[in-house]
């Protein structure tokens, strides 16, 4: 399961793995709304590795853009 191998996911072109972890912590909502922010990926990382192959998946768009 995953994304194709033949494709690049938006996720790997946007390279979140180099993000500085407190440039993260700098995006809008982080502690109060942060839902769609890096802090509610950290916690489904694990997850979202196993099931899409990526850390970040970008399944709602924008998920990571705030």
């Amino acid at each position: 399961m995953g994304v194709h191998e033949k494709l690049t996911s938006e996720s790997r072109i946007e390279l979140h793995e180099l993000l500085p972890e407190q440039q993260k912590k700098k995006q809008l909502g982080y502690d109060q709304h942060p839902a769609f922010t890096y802090k509610a990926g950290e916690s489904l990382k694990e997850h979202s590795k196993r099931v899409w192959g990526i850390e970040y998946p970008n399944i709602v768009k924008g998920t990571f853009m705030a």
